[in-house]
């Protein structure tokens, strides 16, 4: 169910089918794939169009609407600790969230989203914590100013939020964490680091009961730099991941995430790897793990477990990385050269004053081009009609320097009716100015079998062409042109995985021409460590994963961890310009309807009750008190709830006769 305020047209698209509508309402049907995507136009100046919501429908009649997914909140029932560390984006890699914040600046829950650049709100944090009736972990960023009796403004302001909303029940970890500014993880042996808890705390603690705030470290290696304070530290959190089997010392070994591992296990299947990486992994993890608990115990400390979950990926910061760098240097230098081809490819591809370019989507978007690289020609930013005839039109605009052609049949070829594929013979142009090229809708060239490439997954040949014009008048300084290109453009001049090139990067950089030969080979070594990928995440999802992982857990409660907190629920598999460990798996893939071995095993195999519900969705949770009852949370288009059961809605009419079935909308 759509909801708004305000005066205007709204439409539904992606994956949204419009089923009916009102002045400010809608309902729609969903079918989950690629997005939802909601237009506002025509909208009123005095009364704009705003205050959208989106609902499922067995959620939309309850008052107070729930903050949290029901789903969501069951996939966390029996959390006993919530580590909002990654909420809190303090632990963002190359992100200014760990230095100093003001408060001012936070995230409020009424901000349009809670992905922003400080995070989720901590009202939102605290609200999880007292649903689930959870312990919450803060991982606060560097205070403004140091040394005995300072108060942190940002951490105090922090304290008295949560010491006014949060159950008394509950107490809170607290820690400082600085990860990762400027591509430089901290030294966590360093003073600053112990000055800065001391700090920290003192400034919770201010405001707190003490006994309610537990003052946490997650590096043993802090410990000596305490000095005489090292009373104030009360409990240590100890990473228990396990992954890659090699670094802890015995026999030679290939790492699952070295530079060669394709070469060694590229022939093992999702059993093998599960003796050959995982077993191994675990039982040398397991002996690293137990000398820095009995170091944490000889100062008695509380000692808490975080990420008890596999981490293992193929190569880290390796070849899908190097694919995906190499994606940038090519779009810097269509930015500065003008064009997609090299020199070489320009003189064999420019004979009627352009280049053709098939295949690489530069500007592949839901409809045409977008506002910013759209060329007016002859009034008008896109054509249908001949290609032969967008290349004349497009010549003798002085701002035109290119068009895309999508051909007829093509699910987007033009505006209005024809939008929606019934448009003429033979297709039509989309004229752009080149300004930013690559920026948006740029899909990296694949192999079918390791990469899924949106609006390509048969993997047919593209139906859109795009043709990128030539300068006469310029050649003769082109060579001037890509040369300083090259130098300009600093990402041609790097790759995270250069060894394994047949030939070292030139001490120049990449020109397009060169990056180009080179290109199949760059695909064919990022779809081997993807293939790596895959085949790890169906090993991770065996059932032999279930037996590991109880194991492997309980050989951590007996070790004398008070605690122990699993990991990222849930973290999509993705390509990015970093590959490797930070757009792989990383993680298990948890979420609501997984039953996972990994998931049974940190659920410690408790079976939930079971609804039933006859017109509706039935309850979830807490909500649902015994196994088998009829309870729903929420009912199906012409029921409504009464008690806990749907029954028919039912509508008057005064005057008239009453609607009935799906126009009668409320009881």
């Amino acid at each position: 169910v759509a909801k708004w305020e305000g005066v205007g047209n709204v439409s539904f698209e992606g994956d949204a089918e419009l089923l009916s509508s009102g002045k400010q309402s809608a309902r729609i049907l969903v079918r989950p794939a690629n997005g939802v995507v909601v237009r506002f136009f025509g909208t009123s100046s005095e009364n704009p169009l705003r205050a959208l919501s989106l609902v499922p429908l067995a959620y939309a009649e309850l008052d107070p609407r729930p903050l949290f997914h029901p789903q969501f909140l069951e996939t966390l029932r029996g959390t006993s600790v919530l580590r909002f560390a990654g909420w809190q984006q303090v632990d963002e890699w190359d992100h200014p969230g760990s230095l100093v914040r003001q408060w001012t600046n936070r995230s409020l829950p009424a901000h349009q989203t809670q992905a922003g650049r400080w995070g989720v709100s901590v009202e939102y944090m605290v609200q999880l914590a007292n649903a689930l009736g959870a312990h919450p972990w803060f991982s606060m960023p560097k205070a403004a100013a140091v040394g005995s009796g300072v108060i942190d403004p940002y951490a105090s302001s922090f304290a008295e939020l949560v010491r006014t909303s949060l159950r008394a029940d509950l107490r809170v970890f607290v820690e400082y964490r600085s990860c990762c500014v400027n591509g430089l993880a901290p030294g966590w042996d360093s003073q600053e680091n112990a000055v800065q808890s001391l700090t920290l705390w003192s400034s919770w603690e201010a405001t707190w009961n003490a006994s309610r705030v537990v003052n946490l470290i997650s590096s043993l290696q802090q410990v000596d730099k305490f000095g005489t304070d090292i009373g104030r530290v009360e409990a240590a959190a100890i990473d228990v991941s396990f992954g890659t089997v090699c670094g802890y010392g015995g026999e030679p070994c290939v790492a699952y995430d070295a530079i060669g591992a394709y070469g060694k296990y590229g022939n093992s299947t999702a059993d093998d790897l599960i003796d050959e990486v995982l077993w191994p992994a675990m039982l040398r993890q397991e002996s690293e793990v137990n000398k820095r608990v009995q170091q944490a115990l000889h100062y008695k400390f509380e000692v808490v477990a975080f990420n008890a979950i596999p981490l293992v990926s193929a190569r880290n910061y390796g070849h899908r990385g190097t694919l995906n760098w190499a994606l940038q240097c090519e779009t810097c230098l269509m930015q500065k050269v003008g064009h997609r081809y090299g020199l070489e490819e320009r003189e064999a591809l420019a004979k009627d004053g352009y280049s053709f370019e098939e295949g690489l989507r530069v500007y592949y978007a839901y409809e045409g081009i977008s506002p910013d690289d759209r060329a007016q020609v002859e009034g008008s930013y896109w054509f249908k009609g001949p290609a032969a005839e967008a290349k004349t039109k497009c010549s003798i605009a002085a701002a035109c320097r290119g068009f895309t052609y999508i051909k007829s049949g093509e699910w987007s070829c033009g505006l209005g009716a024809h939008r929606y594929g019934d448009c003429e013979q033979p297709g039509t142009a989309y004229f752009f100015t080149l300004t930013r090229a690559g920026q948006a809708g740029r899909v990296p060239p694949t192999s079918c079998e390791a990469f899924s490439v949106p609006g390509a997954e048969d993997c047919t040949p593209s139906s859109v062409d795009s043709y990128f014009k030539v300068s006469a008048s310029d050649r003769a300084t082109q060579l001037a042109a890509e040369e300083a290109a090259v130098t300009g453009c600093s990402v041609c001049q790097y790759s995270f995985s250069q060894h394994w090139y047949t030939q070292e990067i030139p001490q120049e950089g990449y020109s397009l021409d060169r990056l180009h030969r080179d290109w199949q080979m760059l695909v064919e070594k990022a779809a081997e460590e993807q293939r790596l990928e895959m085949k790890m995440a169906t090993a991770l999802r065996s059932d032999a994963v279930e037996g590991l992982m109880l194991h492997y857990l309980e050989n951590l409660r007996q070790l004398g961890f008070s605690t122990i907190v699993g990991g990222i629920l849930h973290l999509q598999m993705r390509m990015c310009r970093e590959g490797g460990k930070a757009c792989g798996i990383t993680s298990i893939m948890l979420h609501s309807d997984d039953d996972g071995p990994v998931r049974r095993a940190l659920d410690d195999m408790c079976e939930p009750n079971v609804c039933e519900c006859d017109h509706g969705s039935p309850a979830v949770g807490e909500n649902c008190i015994a196994d088998g009852e009829k309870a729903c949370a929420g009912c199906h288009l012409g029921y409504h709830l009464e008690g806990k059961v749907c029954v028919d809605i039912v509508c008057a009419c005064k005057d008239g006769t009453p609607v009935v079935g799906l126009e009668c909308i409320v009881h």
